[in-house]
Protein backbone atom coordinates (compact mmCIF):
# COMPACT_ATOMS: atom_id res chain seq x y z
CA UNK A 1 0.00 0.00 0.00
CA UNK A 2 1.21 3.31 -0.71
CA UNK A 3 1.63 6.64 2.09
CA UNK A 4 -0.90 8.62 2.43
CA UNK A 5 -0.24 11.98 0.49
CA UNK A 6 0.84 15.01 3.00
CA UNK A 7 -1.99 17.29 3.70
CA UNK A 8 -1.64 20.07 1.54
CA UNK A 9 -0.64 23.42 3.43
CA UNK A 10 -3.38 26.58 3.76
CA UNK A 11 -2.60 29.53 3.27
CA UNK A 12 0.31 31.32 5.41
CA UNK A 13 1.17 27.75 6.79
CA UNK A 14 4.54 27.43 5.02
CA UNK A 15 5.66 30.48 6.73
CA UNK A 16 4.31 29.73 10.24
CA UNK A 17 6.10 26.47 9.94
CA UNK A 18 9.15 28.12 9.30
CA UNK A 19 8.91 30.16 12.54
CA UNK A 20 7.87 27.34 14.60
CA UNK A 21 10.57 25.37 12.86
CA UNK A 22 13.20 27.85 13.95
CA UNK A 23 11.79 27.78 17.16
CA UNK A 24 11.77 24.22 18.05
CA UNK A 25 15.57 24.11 16.65
CA UNK A 26 17.29 26.55 18.77
CA UNK A 27 15.95 23.79 22.10
CA UNK A 28 16.95 21.08 19.55
CA UNK A 29 20.96 20.06 20.86
CA UNK A 30 18.32 19.83 24.40
CA UNK A 31 18.05 16.13 25.39
CA UNK A 32 14.65 14.72 25.10
CA UNK A 33 13.81 18.09 22.64
CA UNK A 34 10.88 20.46 22.85
CA UNK A 35 8.84 17.46 25.20
CA UNK A 36 11.81 17.83 27.50
CA UNK A 37 12.18 21.54 27.49
CA UNK A 38 9.87 22.12 31.48
CA UNK A 39 11.26 19.28 32.77
CA UNK A 40 14.06 21.06 35.24
CA UNK A 41 11.65 24.18 35.41
CA UNK A 42 8.43 22.28 36.32
CA UNK A 43 8.42 23.43 40.04
CA UNK A 44 9.09 27.19 39.15
CA UNK A 45 7.06 27.18 36.67
CA UNK A 46 3.91 25.93 39.36
CA UNK A 47 5.22 27.97 42.07
CA UNK A 48 5.22 31.68 40.10
CA UNK A 49 3.39 31.73 36.79
CA UNK A 50 -0.19 33.17 36.89
CA UNK A 51 -3.45 32.33 36.95
CA UNK A 52 -6.02 33.34 34.77
CA UNK A 53 -8.71 36.07 35.43
CA UNK A 54 -11.96 35.09 36.59
CA UNK A 55 -13.46 37.45 33.33
CA UNK A 56 -11.47 34.65 30.77
CA UNK A 57 -13.31 31.97 32.16
CA UNK A 58 -16.50 33.51 32.47
CA UNK A 59 -16.51 34.56 28.53
CA UNK A 60 -14.83 30.65 27.93
CA UNK A 61 -18.25 29.31 29.91
CA UNK A 62 -20.29 31.84 27.51
CA UNK A 63 -18.51 30.48 24.49
CA UNK A 64 -19.50 26.92 24.79
CA UNK A 65 -21.74 25.53 22.37
CA UNK A 66 -25.39 25.98 24.11
CA UNK A 67 -25.70 22.19 24.12
CA UNK A 68 -22.84 22.13 26.08
CA UNK A 69 -23.16 24.69 28.30
CA UNK A 70 -26.78 23.72 29.31
CA UNK A 71 -25.50 20.49 30.58
CA UNK A 72 -24.81 19.58 34.18
CA UNK A 73 -21.96 19.89 36.34
CA UNK A 74 -18.74 18.20 34.64
CA UNK A 75 -20.61 17.17 31.55
CA UNK A 76 -19.29 19.85 29.51
CA UNK A 77 -15.50 18.26 28.08
CA UNK A 78 -12.48 20.94 27.84
CA UNK A 79 -9.10 19.61 26.06
CA UNK A 80 -6.45 21.76 27.55
CA UNK A 81 -3.41 21.29 25.20
CA UNK A 82 -0.37 22.12 26.66
CA UNK A 83 -1.53 22.17 29.56
CA UNK A 84 1.94 22.46 32.01
CA UNK A 85 1.25 21.91 35.95
CA UNK A 86 -2.17 22.72 35.38
CA UNK A 87 -3.11 26.38 35.80
CA UNK A 88 -6.00 26.84 33.36
CA UNK A 89 -7.04 23.30 34.11
CA UNK A 90 -7.12 24.27 37.57
CA UNK A 91 -9.56 27.22 36.87
CA UNK A 92 -11.68 25.29 34.73
CA UNK A 93 -12.63 22.52 36.85
CA UNK A 94 -13.43 25.35 39.54
CA UNK A 95 -16.05 26.15 36.90
CA UNK A 96 -17.54 22.98 36.99
CA UNK A 97 -16.41 21.82 33.94
CA UNK A 98 -14.51 18.35 32.81
CA UNK A 99 -10.95 18.64 31.98
CA UNK A 100 -8.43 16.49 30.28
CA UNK A 101 -5.02 18.09 31.07
CA UNK A 102 -3.20 16.99 27.38
CA UNK A 103 0.50 17.69 28.66
CA UNK A 104 4.06 16.14 26.84
CA UNK A 105 6.01 16.80 30.01
CA UNK A 106 6.33 13.79 32.30
CA UNK A 107 7.37 16.03 34.99
CA UNK A 108 4.64 18.91 34.16
CA UNK A 109 2.17 16.39 33.86
CA UNK A 110 3.27 14.58 37.12
CA UNK A 111 2.40 18.34 39.25
CA UNK A 112 -0.56 18.78 37.69
CA UNK A 113 -1.86 15.27 38.62
CA UNK A 114 -0.53 15.74 42.01
CA UNK A 115 -2.26 18.95 42.04
CA UNK A 116 -5.59 17.92 40.92
CA UNK A 117 -5.70 14.14 40.50
CA UNK A 118 -7.96 13.87 43.19
CA UNK A 119 -10.54 16.80 41.91
CA UNK A 120 -13.66 15.40 39.93
CA UNK A 121 -13.89 16.02 36.35
CA UNK A 122 -10.08 15.66 35.89
CA UNK A 123 -8.04 13.23 33.80
CA UNK A 124 -5.10 13.46 32.12
CA UNK A 125 -2.80 12.48 29.06
CA UNK A 126 0.63 12.02 27.81
CA UNK A 127 -0.21 13.73 24.15
CA UNK A 128 0.57 16.11 22.21
CA UNK A 129 -1.14 18.93 20.71
CA UNK A 130 -0.80 17.14 17.54
CA UNK A 131 -1.84 13.71 18.76
CA UNK A 132 -3.52 13.48 21.72
CA UNK A 133 -4.98 10.10 21.57
CA UNK A 134 -8.67 11.55 22.59
CA UNK A 135 -11.54 10.17 21.02
CA UNK A 136 -12.95 12.21 17.65
CA UNK A 137 -15.69 14.75 18.46
CA UNK A 138 -14.89 14.83 22.24
CA UNK A 139 -14.31 18.28 22.97
CA UNK A 140 -16.92 20.76 23.75
CA UNK A 141 -13.89 23.52 24.02
CA UNK A 142 -10.32 23.04 23.24
CA UNK A 143 -7.95 25.81 25.27
CA UNK A 144 -3.98 26.56 24.84
CA UNK A 145 -2.74 28.77 27.29
CA UNK A 146 1.21 29.95 26.85
CA UNK A 147 1.35 26.79 24.44
CA UNK A 148 0.18 27.76 20.64
CA UNK A 149 4.09 28.78 20.18
CA UNK A 150 5.13 24.87 20.92
CA UNK A 151 2.36 23.56 17.96
CA UNK A 152 3.11 22.21 14.98
CA UNK A 153 0.63 24.36 13.47
CA UNK A 154 -1.11 21.99 10.57
CA UNK A 155 -0.76 19.00 12.34
CA UNK A 156 -2.58 20.76 15.86
CA UNK A 157 -5.64 22.22 13.33
CA UNK A 158 -5.70 18.77 12.04
CA UNK A 159 -6.55 17.15 15.70
CA UNK A 160 -8.15 19.92 17.09
CA UNK A 161 -10.57 19.48 14.34
CA UNK A 162 -11.05 15.76 14.75
CA UNK A 163 -11.65 16.60 18.35
CA UNK A 164 -14.23 18.96 18.15
CA UNK A 165 -17.93 18.53 18.67
CA UNK A 166 -20.10 20.57 16.07
CA UNK A 167 -19.82 24.29 17.11
CA UNK A 168 -17.36 23.87 19.55
CA UNK A 169 -14.40 26.17 19.30
CA UNK A 170 -10.37 26.57 19.83
CA UNK A 171 -9.47 29.55 22.57
CA UNK A 172 -5.79 30.51 22.60
CA UNK A 173 -4.81 31.96 25.11
CA UNK A 174 -1.76 33.84 26.97
CA UNK A 175 -0.93 35.64 29.66
CA UNK A 176 1.44 38.60 28.93
CA UNK A 177 3.44 40.36 30.82
CA UNK A 178 2.58 44.33 30.32
CA UNK A 179 5.63 45.73 28.35
CA UNK A 180 5.37 49.37 28.78
CA UNK A 181 5.63 48.60 32.96
CA UNK A 182 9.04 49.78 34.13
CA UNK A 183 9.30 46.92 36.08
CA UNK A 184 8.80 44.42 32.90
CA UNK A 185 11.08 46.95 30.83
CA UNK A 186 14.10 45.66 33.41
CA UNK A 187 13.03 42.35 33.34
CA UNK A 188 12.95 42.15 29.71
CA UNK A 189 15.87 43.60 29.89
CA UNK A 190 17.80 40.69 31.81
CA UNK A 191 15.62 37.90 29.79
CA UNK A 192 16.99 39.97 26.52
CA UNK A 193 20.58 39.14 28.17
CA UNK A 194 20.35 36.07 29.29
CA UNK A 195 17.87 34.31 27.13
CA UNK A 196 20.65 34.25 23.78
CA UNK A 197 18.97 32.78 20.51
CA UNK A 198 16.10 30.76 22.38
CA UNK A 199 14.65 33.89 23.32
CA UNK A 200 15.19 35.80 20.30
CA UNK A 201 13.67 32.70 18.44
CA UNK A 202 10.24 33.14 21.09
CA UNK A 203 10.09 37.09 20.62
CA UNK A 204 9.88 36.06 16.71
CA UNK A 205 6.59 34.52 17.34
CA UNK A 206 5.28 37.87 18.74
CA UNK A 207 4.60 41.04 16.68
CA UNK A 208 2.59 42.83 18.63
CA UNK A 209 0.73 45.70 17.49
CA UNK A 210 -1.52 47.97 19.96
CA UNK A 211 -4.04 45.69 21.33
CA UNK A 212 -3.49 43.44 17.98
CA UNK A 213 -1.33 41.06 18.90
CA UNK A 214 -0.78 39.28 15.86
CA UNK A 215 0.97 36.09 16.71
CA UNK A 216 2.87 33.83 14.11
CA UNK A 217 1.01 31.11 12.77
CA UNK A 218 -2.71 32.40 13.90
CA UNK A 219 -4.18 32.37 9.91
CA UNK A 220 -2.48 29.45 9.48
CA UNK A 221 -3.81 27.68 12.30
CA UNK A 222 -7.10 29.20 12.06
CA UNK A 223 -6.78 28.62 8.24
CA UNK A 224 -8.72 31.91 7.40
CA UNK A 225 -8.94 35.45 9.33
CA UNK A 226 -8.18 35.41 12.59
CA UNK A 227 -10.99 35.72 15.15
CA UNK A 228 -11.12 39.10 16.81
CA UNK A 229 -8.77 39.34 20.25
CA UNK A 230 -10.82 39.93 23.74
CA UNK A 231 -8.20 40.89 26.71
CA UNK A 232 -8.40 41.69 30.13
CA UNK A 233 -5.80 43.19 32.21
CA UNK A 234 -4.54 41.64 36.11
CA UNK A 235 -1.74 41.47 38.64
CA UNK A 236 0.10 38.81 40.37
CA UNK A 237 2.38 39.24 43.25
CA UNK A 238 5.63 37.57 43.53
CA UNK A 239 8.23 37.99 46.96
CA UNK A 240 11.77 37.07 46.03
CA UNK A 241 11.66 33.36 46.14
CA UNK A 242 8.84 34.06 43.45
CA UNK A 243 10.69 36.66 40.95
CA UNK A 244 13.24 33.81 40.66
CA UNK A 245 11.01 31.04 39.72
CA UNK A 246 9.24 33.28 37.37
CA UNK A 247 12.91 33.83 35.77
CA UNK A 248 13.70 30.92 35.98
CA UNK A 249 10.28 28.49 34.52
CA UNK A 250 10.96 30.55 31.24
CA UNK A 251 12.40 27.92 28.73
CA UNK A 252 14.88 29.78 27.23
CA UNK A 253 16.40 31.13 30.50
CA UNK A 254 19.87 29.24 31.63
CA UNK A 255 19.79 26.44 34.80
CA UNK A 256 19.87 28.25 38.36
CA UNK A 257 23.06 26.37 39.25
CA UNK A 258 24.66 27.53 36.30
CA UNK A 259 27.19 29.90 36.26
CA UNK A 260 24.70 32.57 34.09
CA UNK A 261 22.70 31.31 36.29
CA UNK A 262 24.12 32.38 39.64
CA UNK A 263 24.97 36.11 37.90
CA UNK A 264 21.27 36.26 36.90
CA UNK A 265 20.26 35.15 40.45
CA UNK A 266 22.37 38.37 41.60
CA UNK A 267 21.03 40.41 39.23
CA UNK A 268 17.43 39.78 39.71
CA UNK A 269 17.70 40.16 43.29
CA UNK A 270 18.87 43.99 42.66
CA UNK A 271 15.98 44.44 40.54
CA UNK A 272 13.67 43.36 43.21
CA UNK A 273 15.44 45.99 45.50
CA UNK A 274 14.48 48.36 43.25
CA UNK A 275 10.94 47.79 42.10
CA UNK A 276 9.61 45.92 44.99
CA UNK A 277 7.30 47.70 48.24
CA UNK A 278 6.60 46.54 51.05
CA UNK A 279 8.67 43.52 50.41
CA UNK A 280 6.25 42.36 46.89
CA UNK A 281 6.96 42.86 43.43
CA UNK A 282 3.46 43.82 41.25
CA UNK A 283 3.43 42.09 38.00
CA UNK A 284 1.35 43.54 35.50
CA UNK A 285 -0.55 41.41 32.70
CA UNK A 286 -2.82 41.23 29.73
CA UNK A 287 -4.80 38.16 29.16
CA UNK A 288 -5.87 38.07 25.77
CA UNK A 289 -7.73 35.22 23.78
CA UNK A 290 -8.62 34.28 20.38
CA UNK A 291 -11.18 32.01 20.34
CA UNK A 292 -13.13 30.79 17.05
CA UNK A 293 -13.47 27.56 15.36
CA UNK A 294 -10.48 26.31 12.76
CA UNK A 295 -11.47 25.87 8.90
CA UNK A 296 -11.14 22.71 7.65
Amino acid sequence: MSAAAAPHPMPGETAAHERQQALQESFGSQAGGVAAVFSSKAGDYLAARPNYPAELLLHLHDRLPAASAGLGPQQAHVVDLGAGSGQLTADLLQQGLRVTAVEPSADMRALAVQRLGQQAGFAASAGTAEATGLPSGCADLITAAQAFHWFEIGAARRECLRLLKPKAEVALIWNDRRSEDPTQEALDALFDEFGGARRQAQKQHMNRQGDLHERAGLAAFFAGPVPASRHWDHEHQLDPAGLLSLAFSRSYIPARDSAEGQVLTQRLGELFARFAQQGRLTMSYRCLAMIGRPHG
